[in-house]
């Protein structure tokens, strides 16, 4: 059907007509009433029986109130305690229909005015609650023009979107810092002019970011403080569908040597990365390598849990594919050159993570004896966290046929999560000195206490967490061996 509407004065006269499409007028039509209609018709279900209304307001004003009118679209009469009321004019207005209080329920929005030509005119917002819900009253047009676009359009069920612009496109694009060289530094990183990511320190991921990507649109990455801003890495991508974008800092720029002026980094780009396993009883699990300055020379090769093998040989920003396990227990071996020492990543558990996800992990190699990762300069594999946050650090151990490099204390915290203390245990095989620092998630001290073992033996130690709150890294220094593990404090 077609409805149209006139102006006319406070003489009862035709006002409001309806038509089929054919152009015939429909039975009861038109209205006739005082005062006409210069704004929109709004049309729902708003008193529930199944068949529509128009709602509508009116160009008279009588003592100083207007109109709001809901007639039913078969011209048979007005609905009952209709027309409202409210104060002022509603000339040239109408009724927008919506779920104003989030409740589910139809909302009848009116705005009305007074006309003094005077400073203190007043305009009034006018929201009625009609008693039935959204769906019951089955809303086709809802305010001016029939649809909250403003165009003018609106769509009919089945039709393409009558709209020439077609819908921007967004991409879920996450950043991973695994650049070593960016350890005592944030990475920044700009879309476009926007601000996007700060504080994204070495062995941090951030959540999944989601970036209108419809035009082509640049990334900016800076890493330093203050006037020390440094682009290290500068691209345009210009991506045509929906799609996930996994973006990796690393040492080395894969476009080149820097340029004067640039920090020599870059980044990697993997396209269409996995959130979810292929079974939902399982793990997923995704390599990227994202190692850093170390130019692994020789032949590194990763043995899997159920026996797969890869070199890491020209492995350097590369997807190394995923492997599937059905439990929650998840573990590496490293070889070195020749067989001569072997390094063990041992996940015992994926916090955060559950069966049906595919989970991503990063191999990168720290090798700062001064910074508080401590990690020796050994290829390690790491678990990104599922939202933002700080790698999650596997436990390790190492056997060198040359040098005994670390020995495993059996080192355990307790409780964890922690509350105002906790207690940290381990097994040395002599006596020495134990240095026990924690540090919070940007790498700042805030606690450190040293004890002094004087045997062998299992040992406990209890360090207070009082006023703490947050992920933490304890480090620990037994005579020259570090180990570090993380705790909770709540």
């Amino acid at each position: 059907e077609i409805f149209m509407a006139k102006p006319i004065g406070d003489t009862p006269a035709e006002m409001l007509y309806g038509y089929t499409p054919d152009g015939e007028m429909l039975d009861n039509f038109p209205f006739v009433k005082a005062g006409g209609l210069e704004g929109f018709i709004t049309i729902a279900d708003i008193d529930g029986d199944g068949h529509h209304e128009l709602i509508f307001g009116s160009n008279l004003l009588i003592g100083g109130r207007g109109f709001i009118h809901a007639w039913k679209t078969d011209g048979s009469g007005e609905l009952p305690g209709f027309p409202l009321r409210p104060d002022g004019f509603t000339f040239i207005n109408g009724a927008n229909l919506g779920d104003v209080t989030g409740d589910g329920m139809l909302n009848l929005v009116a705005l009305s005015y007074e006309q003094t030509f005077s400073p203190t005119d007043s305009t009034v917002i006018n929201v009625y609650n009609m008693g039935i819900s959204m769906e019951t009253a089955n809303v086709l047009f809802s305010t001016y023009k029939g649809s909250n676009t403003r165009t003018g359009l609106m769509p009919v069920p089945g039709d393409t979107d009558p709209d020439p612009d077609p819908d921007p496109v967004f991409a879920a694009i996450r950043f991973v810092n695994a650049a070593y060289h960016t350890m005592d530094q944030d990475i920044t990183v700009w879309y476009n002019d926007s601000l996007i990511l700060e504080n994204a320190f070495f062995g941090y991921a951030s959540d999944l970011l989601s970036l209108e990507v419809s035009e082509p649109f640049e990334l900016t990455v800076a890493s330093g403080e203050g006037d020390d801003l440094q682009l290290i890495y500068f691209e345009t991508l210009d991506m045509e569908e929906d799609d996930l974008w996994l973006v990796f800092f690393a040492g080395d720029n894969p476009a080149g040597p820097a340029k004067e002026g640039e920090f020599p980094a870059g980044f990697y780009i993997y396209k269409d990365f996995k959130l979810q396993a292929d079974d939902p009883e399982s793990y997923d699990l995704l390599f990227f390598d994202a190692h850093n300055q170390v130019d692994f020379t020789a032949d590194y090769i990763f043995y899997f849990e159920h026996g797969s093998e890869m070199e890491m040989d020209n492995f350097r920003g590369e997807f190394r594919g995923y492997y599937t396990i059905w439990n929650d227990y998840f573990g590496v071996t490293v070889v070195g050159p020749d067989g001569g020492w072997i390094w063990y990543n041992d996940f015992f558990e994926f916090e955060g993570y559950e069966a049906g996800d595919a989970l991503t992990f990063v191999i990168s190699e720290i090798y700062n004896d001064d910074y508080w990762y401590n990690y020796v300069d050994y290829p390690t594999v790491f678990l990104l966290p599922k939202t933002a946050g700080p790698f999650i650090y596997p436990g390790y151990a190492i056997n060198n046929t040359e040098e005994q490099k670390m020995q495993d204390l059996g080192l355990t915290l307790y409780p964890n999560p922690a509350t105002s203390h906790f207690t940290l245990s381990f097994e040395p095989n002599t006596a020495g000195s134990l240095k026990v620092e924690l540090f919070d998630v940007t790498g700042r001290s805030v606690k450190s206490n040293e004890y002094v073992v004087e045997q062998g033996g299992l040992q406990n130690r209890e360090l207070s967490v009082d006023g703490l709150s947050g992920l933490f890294f304890v480090r620990c220094t037994f005579n020259d061996q570090v180990f570090t593990r993380k705790i909770v404090v709540r």
